[in-house]
Formats: C-alpha cells, structure tokens, sequence
C-alpha cells in the first residue's frame, strides 16, 4: 500500500508518460512496483496499455479520460527512443489519393510491433523499414506513395507535387536519393512528377 501511494504522488496527470514497474523501483522491489502498478489501473489512476506498459489518466475540466492516440504515442516514442508515423493509408487519405478512412489505428515504427489497447480503443504498432519511417512531407509522400502502389505510382506522385511547393519537392527528391532501400519505382515516380 505504501508503494502504491508513493508511486500515485509520483504520476504526471498534466502531461502523458508511459511507465513500466522498473521506473519504480527506488520506492521497492520489481513485484511490488507491479502490485502497485495493477491496484492503479484498478483504481482508475492507469491504463493498461500492453504488457507491463502503463500511461497515466489525463485529467481536464470535464473530469478523467484516456489521452489522445498523439499524445501517447508520442511519449512512447520518447520513451523508447522510436520512430512512430501514420501508416501508408493514413498518410494517402490525408494528402488526398484516397477518401477512404481506415478504420483502425495503424502506425508504423521502428520499434517492435504490438497493438496497444487504451480502454476500448486499439491501437496496433507495425515495425517498418527505415525509408518508410520518415518525418515531415518528406516521410508522408513516400508513405502515400508505397500505398497507391507501382502501377498508380506516377500518376499519384503528380497529383501529391501539386500540393507541395517546389522548395518542398526538391528536398524530397534529394532525400529520396540518399534512401538506398527505398522500391526503385517510388524514385522514379518521385522524379517524373517533377515540376518544370
């Protein structure tokens, strides 16, 4: 009982934290930092997000809730020391080749692959390659790009450079150069579109 209120004082309500029972024990051992852990989530101050994985109960004007998908993973991220990006239909339907909205919560990472469960809502981790994970437009149009496939590739690329000014077109060209493991048909599709 006492870890478990040492371990309530030391939760951040105001900002969104993943903790596992190992960033607990200078208040006891691994088991009753896990004791602790689990009486949290069953006092409705934790979630349960995977296994030995918890983040904390945001706290707002109108009362208690599960944070935002952004947020958490976010500060997985930081956790971990990851990469964690919208998946390839995501970014598609952000830019525009696509009006369909998946329905569930993909990302891609460079972590481990995992689905994390934030009370009802799923939320599944794929382990990607490294030219899929990029940040920014850069990451976004290459992502876009893998889901409309090789034989659309092309004719997406040109509708995705309409949307981008030609600064930001000229850095993703030079970028996707430097990506050696990059499908050569994104490459190419990238530099036919090319404005001018």
């Amino acid at each position: 009982m006492r870890t478990t209120q040492a371990i309530l004082q030391e939760l951040s309500h105001e900002q969104v934290r993943v903790y596992s029972s190992r960033d607990f024990l200078h208040l006891g051992s691994e088991i009753q930092a896990h004791r602790a852990l689990r009486d949290l989530v069953k006092a409705g101050e934790l979630f349960l997000i995977d296994q030995g994985l918890y983040t904390t109960v945001v706290r707002g004007r109108f009362g208690a809730h599960a944070p935002s998908t952004k947020d958490l993973l976010m500060a997985l991220e930081t956790r971990n020391g990851i990469v964690i990006v919208p998946s390839c239909a995501a970014e598609a339907n952000t830019l525009g080749l696509t009006p369909q909205v998946p329905v569930r919560e993909i990302f891609l990472t460079s972590g481990i692959g995992c689905r994390l469960q934030l009370g009802r809502r799923s939320i599944d981790l794929m382990h990607a390659r490294d030219w899929l994970l990029g940040k920014g437009n850069h990451g976004s149009v290459v992502r876009a790009l893998y889901w409309s496939g090789e034989d659309r590739a092309c004719e997406s690329a040109k509708a995705l450079c309409a949307k981008l000014t030609a600064g930001d077109w000229a850095v993703l060209e030079k970028d996707i150069q430097a990506l050696r493991d990059a499908p050569t048909w994104i490459v190419k599709a990238i530099a036919c579109a090319h404005p001018g």
